[in-house]
């Protein structure tokens, strides 16, 4: 029983495979509705009136297909474009441009009759995979531009007493041509935090191990007067440098306290704006420069 029953399913599937394949044609048995070419040609109503109209309002010709040509199989199938350059089919409705009708089916479909592309414009962009890789090649290609010298830094020495200030213009205006200048300024008192003085190498090398384990920055003094020492910071006024004091005395810093290094002075500035002088002109400086050491010249 069971054979029987596959041999009748498998028969069935075969007529119906069949059927659908358009094999019992000959005996009466076709689809309702026939997928071959010719006849959805058929199906068209009136093509030949058809318009195709580009974006600018020209229309374009198009050669009406005729109900029993039939397209090739192979036929390439046109590709879609954006939709700022679609072509749009107008039905013209005037009676004069009407042509003989075509046999209709009985139930019409008005199918739009494809234009070919418009010539693209030159100034298309390209697509956003080609721009990429096009970028990355100009990217490869180009070599990378020289770093640029950084700018030099303008700096200044002094103060000089008006003998000393007499004798570098003279030295300086026979032996250069570089820029430079004197200029008339002060140069501001300064306090520091002061460690000292140690006249014992032991006991000074004892003191800056306990500030770096404190984590205390600090630094030698520059003031022959108070050497051996140790400088924990160094301010422009008094206010300041008492109150960096008390905050050292709250980590644990007890010995040290507030003394001026240095008082006001007024004199002259030798400014170098593009930098100390190089030699020979350094050179014929360099008795009346002394101990002095070039410094960044002051904002303002």
């Amino acid at each position: 029983m069971g054979r029987v029953l596959l041999l009748v399913l498998l028969l069935a599937n075969g007529g119906y495979w069949a059927y659908q394949q358009g094999g019992l044609t000959a005996v009466g048995l076709a689809p309702r509705v026939a997928a071959t070419e010719p006849q959805r040609i058929a199906q068209q109503l009136q093509a030949e009136q058809l318009e195709v109209r580009a974006p600018d309002g020209r229309v374009r010709p198009v050669v009406p297909m005729r109900a029993d040509a039939a397209a090739p199989s192979n036929a390439p199938v046109p590709t879609g474009t954006a939709p700022s350059q679609a072509v749009s089919a107008v039905v013209a409705t005037t009676p004069a441009t009407a042509a003989a009708p075509v046999e209709a089916a009985p139930q019409p479909n008005l199918a739009p009759a494809v234009a070919s592309p418009a010539p693209e414009p030159p100034n298309v962009p390209k697509p956003a995979a080609a721009a990429d890789s096009a970028a990355v090649v100009v990217a490869q290609a180009t070599p990378p531009a020289p770093l640029s010298p950084p700018a030099p830094a303008c700096q200044r020495i002094g103060l000089f007493d008006e003998r000393a200030a007499a004798s570098l213009r003279e030295r300086l205006a026979r032996a250069s041509a570089a820029t430079w200048r004197l200029d008339t300024g002060v140069q501001s008192a300064r306090w520091i935090v002061y460690m000292g003085r140690y006249p014992e190498p032991e006991l000074l090398a004892r003191k800056q191990s306990e500030l770096r384990a404190r984590k205390v920055p600090f630094e030698p003094v520059r003031n022959a007067a108070l050497e051996p020492g140790l400088s924990l910071g160094g301010f422009d006024t008094l206010g300041e440098a008492v109150s960096h004091l008390d905050t050292l005395t709250e980590r644990g810093v007890r010995t040290a306290r507030v003394v001026q290094e240095r008082p006001e002075r007024r004199g002259t500035w030798l400014v170098a704006p593009q930098g100390p002088l190089p030699p020979p002109f350094g050179d014929a400086i360099r008795s009346v420069l002394g101990e002095r050491v070039w410094e960044p010249c002051a904002k303002g």
